[in-house]
């Protein structure tokens, strides 16, 4: 796909050389609108002899800067009272990034999208980030209330779901809303749907607009979509070079240069895109059209407040993605793990009451509960419910020596996609993973280290590791209390149990991430966090 897009874009440079003509000024935007390219060179048009000519309207990389709405409906309405055909289009980019989108996964986007008069919003390569738009995936058979990507448009049933409840017998049951489907059509043109996919992505290929002069839109991810995507969202899906182009008029790509007489694309440097083109009904010419932004429309800038103040509280912003994927998060070590890891030491250093703080401290977070992308932008309490689901019973901390931190970090790497795999703060160590699991006793679904042959603790806490010295590790209780690899830590603290300190259950593992970015990290997740720090190295 990538030689194909070159060569259509060598293609289009000539052609332009010899016509003799060069991308145009952009059009007034918010943010850096990118140049527009096509067939013919648009020209610069003022905003009055709009009548009876086709006004469209773009936007790209909103990413949940709600406000922006209520400008463009206005914008919009404008152009409509002085006799102009409007369309108003996104060209991807639209969920996710501030905190309006994140604290309800895309349904106040949606709505917003919907009250400011939206026709058409193209698949961008964030869309696919942000997995189903959900944390509404099943978790131990428990639901929750937030919609996929594939409800938010299509709509969906009122649903009763479990909320946070132990077992079926003691379920505390609420219940989603339904929801209307959107007014706007989404499309993603090259990307088919197997018979086996989820559905999540399966959307209309193209649109067309109008009547007695027909737009056409496509829009073509890729060339290569985010290795930010989740796991298995996009299995059963394939991603072709072949583009279907409607019957059209006028063909409109969003998001790409593969194919199209008007190329509108994201900025380069994910700033928010809004600007305009003035379209000839007659002789289909296009040109820029300067965007007047001064107005806000009253009724979507009342929703967007109220979304606004409705989102869950911020908890900081982070700058890079951090990996969640599951294929990275069980195998080896990922920066979302050494941000969890690290939060849980801080925080039983610093926070902990009763720990008198008299030997290193090392944390433990299992690879299984590093569970979803925190994505660049804000970071909501309802992103880490969405990234760390799995930490209901507070932390704790437990003394061990050495040699049972030794166990427990082989025990935790025992097969391929681990979830116990342990990411970690306060240490080092290798894992030989060429050496086969010596498997002992049957622990549930996992086994008994019989010996230690594929761990070796390097360092613990800048110095050498000693077997037989004492340490405090600090984890979920969920770890503590033996589940998935972690046998060891609950065998020593029922059978000592003064070894073992319990912050009451009050506090969860995600509270002391949200902690640590505020507190800590001054509400920043930065370049320390970029990459996996090297505390894990995996042979």
């Amino acid at each position: 796909m990538k030689k194909l897009l070159a060569l259509l874009l060598c293609l289009a440079m000539a052609l332009g050389l010899l016509a003799g003509c060069q991308p145009d000024t952009p059009p007034e935007t918010t943010g850096a609108a990118a140049a527009p390219t096509g067939t013919a060179a648009p020209t610069q048009e003022p905003q009055t002899g709009v009548e009876g000519k086709i006004v469209l309207i773009y936007t790209s990389n909103i990413r949940g800067d709600l406000a922006l709405y209520a400008q463009v409906a206005a914008a919009k309405a404008k152009l409509e009272g002085e006799g102009a055909t409007v369309y108003l289009v996104d060209a991807g980019n639209y969920l996710q990034g501030g905190a309006g989108a994140n604290s309800d996964r895309g349904l106040a986007v949606y709505n917003l999208m919907d009250a400011a008069g939206y026709d058409v919003a193209a698949m961008g390569p964030l869309e696919f980030v942000y997995g189903p738009a959900t944390t509404g995936l099943p978790y131990h058979s428990n639901l929750t209330k937030y919609f996929t990507q594939a409800e938010l448009y299509r709509g969906a049933e009122e649903l009763e779901y479990r909320k946070n409840a132990p077992s079926a017998e003691e379920a505390v049951l609420d219940t989603r809303p339904a929801k209307d489907p959107a007014s706007f059509q989404v499309i993603c043109s090259n990307l088919t749907r197997g018979e086996e996919s989820s559905g999540y992505y399966d959307y209309e290929p193209n649109a067309v607009l109008g009547d007695a002069f027909k737009l056409g839109f496509v829009c073509v991810v890729g060339p290569e979509l985010p290795d930010t995507v989740q796991d298995g969202f996009l299995d059963g899906y394939t991603l072709t070079d072949v583009v279907e182009a409607p019957e059209c008029d006028l063909l409109v790509s969003l998001g790409s240069e593969m194919t199209g007489d008007l190329h509108i694309l994201p900025d380069p440097n994910g700033e928010p895109v809004i600007g305009a083109y003035l379209i000839d009904p007659e002789t289909g010419a296009f040109s820029t059209l300067g965007l007047d932004l001064s107005g806000e429309d009253e009724t979507v800038a009342a929703l967007a407040q109220a979304a606004i103040e409705a989102a869950s509280p911020v908890v900081g912003t982070v700058l890079f993605a951090l990996n969640g994927k599951d294929a990275a998060s069980r195998n080896g070590e990922t920066n979302l793990g050494d941000l969890t890891a690290d939060a849980l030491k801080w925080y039983a250093e610093n926070k902990f009451e009763g720990f008198a703080g008299d030997v290193p401290v090392v944390a433990i977070q299992n690879g299984g509960n590093c569970d979803q992308f925190l994505y660049a932008g804000d970071v909501t309490e309802t992103d880490l419910l969405w990234a760390l689901p799995f930490s209901p019973m507070g932390v704790g901390i437990l003394y061990v020596t050495g040699a049972e931190l030794l166990e427990t970090l082989e025990a935790a790497t025992q097969t391929a996609d681990c979830p116990g795999w342990a990411q970690v703060a306060g240490l080092t160590y290798q894992v030989d993973t060429t050496q086969p699991y010596d498997a002992g006793e049957e622990y549930g679904d996992f086994y008994k280290a019989a010996s230690i042959h594929r761990v070796t603790i390097t360092s613990v806490g800048g110095d050498p590791f000693d077997e037989n010295a004492t340490y405090a590790l600090v984890a979920d209780n969920f770890l503590m209390n033996g589940n998935d690899t972690y046998y060891t830590l609950s065998a020593i603290k029922e059978a000592h149990p003064e070894l073992y300190l319990n912050n009451g259950n009050g506090v969860k593992t995600r509270d002391i991430v949200a902690m640590y970015i505020r507190e800590a990290l001054g509400g920043t997740v930065g370049e320390p966090y970029s990459a996996p720090q090297g505390r894990i190295a995996v042979q």
